[in-house]
């Protein structure tokens, strides 16, 4: 702080030691033009005293401001946190003043702003919330249609027609879903239940929940645990939102690997089914338990592999399907990441991928070392 203070001073102690050696000089050369000489110590003197008025009025200067440039210091170590600009209150001069004033006011302006923004942004999650909701409702009216016209049609002939209906509102239905919970993101801490859940049966139920989709897609889940019950420390609702996001992608995948490459059997014309693992296994290294789902899909490039995670991006693969929002991925990592579990990725182009959950056990959840 000192040397801020003195350094912003320079200009003016050397305008003044200036000055004061010009005085000198004139009051010498007047003197010695009458024939007076004044001794070089008293000239001296002179020069030292004034010297001594200087540094005087620095020190008093400098404990007159002493409070404001440590204030200054306090903010900017801080990293500069807005509503730490009120706390500058020690303005002495009015340079100190105008600036003081002109962070109060830029402070203010920010405040109201950032509420006005956040009003909106509420306005607006709101409505995201209340719309997803409307939609969900013809959603399932029209799922029911469906369920009771397919039993109104005992020849079959419409069923083609009827399961196709089926999967666009599955599709619906899951896309309403992702976008519920983006909002919901944002607003966490507010939508969380912690408890100890049985993992076992919650990934069976989540797997039951596509067992049409498996079926048409000749699909065939294969659920691996090396216990009967496995019970870990999550929020059951995300946690079954997370599955449906991997086990959406393992399915799109799957079925894309399918069309480009033909897994027709010559022979019979049948269409061979793909598996999928899913295995629970206890991890002694990580501490904690590991869910890992293998798909036999077309993979993802090596050169893609890094940005996974990042929203929007759908890479190679999303340029072949349309489906594709790039977001499925990166809310399963938010999510994971607020949970207090790990969220990896490993692949290979052609293939397959291979998602892993990590539980850490609650002694070790939040040690990342």
């Amino acid at each position: 702080m000192l040397k801020s203070f003195l350094k912003d001073r320079l200009m003016y102690m050397f305008v003044y030691l200036i000055n004061v050696v010009l005085i000198v000089l004139v009051v010498y050369l007047s003197y010695s033009h009458e024939g007076v000489l004044l001794p070089w110590g008293n000239l001296l003197y002179i020069f030292i005293l004034s010297l001594a008025g200087l540094t005087c009025f620095l020190f008093i200067d400098y404990v007159r401001q002493r409070t404001f440039y440590r204030q200054l210091a306090l903010i900017s170590e801080d990293g500069i946190k807005p509503d730490q600009i009120l706390s500058l209150e020690s303005a002495v001069t009015q340079e100190q003043l105008r600036v003081q004033e002109l962070l109060h006011t830029c402070y203010r302006l920010y405040a109201k702003e950032l509420h006005e923004y956040r009003a909106k942004q509420e306005q607006h999650l709101n409505f995201t919330n209340q719309w997803v909701h409307q939609m969900k409702t013809p959603v399932s009216v029209i799922d029911l249609l469906v369920q009771q016209a397919s039993k109104e049609d005992p020849s079959g002939q419409w069923k083609p027609l009827f399961q196709s209906i089926r999967e666009e509102t599955d599709r619906l239905s899951h896309g309403l879903s992702m976008m519920l919970h983006t909002a919901r993101l944002e607003k966490f801490e507010l939508d969380l239940k912690a408890d100890r859940i049985e993992l076992v049966s919650l990934v069976r139920g989540v797997i039951n929940e596509y067992k049409s989709v498996w079926i048409a897609r000749s699909l065939y889940p294969k659920l691996t645990a090396e216990k009967q019950e496995v019970y870990v420390e999550t929020d059951r609702k995300w946690m079954e939102f997370i599955l449906r996001q991997i086990l959406t992608n393992a399915i799109k995948y799957s079925v894309a690997k399918r069309k480009t490459t033909s897994s027709h059997d010559k022979d019979s014309g049948e269409i061979k089914a793909m598996q999928l693992k899913i295995t629970i296994e206890e991890k002694e290294k990580e501490k904690g338990w590991s869910l890992a789902i293998q798909d036999e899909g077309i993979g993802i490039p090596e050169q893609d592999l890094p940005r996974v995670f990042d929203p929007f991006f759908t890479g190679s693969n999303g340029r072949t399907t349309a489906e594709s929002t790039g977001m499925g991925l990166f809310l399963a990592q938010q999510v994971c990441g607020k949970l207090g579990h790990r969220l990896s990725v490993a692949s290979q182009e052609g293939q397959g991928t291979t998602v892993t959950i990590l539980f850490p056990k609650p002694s070790s959840m939040y040690d990342f070392s």
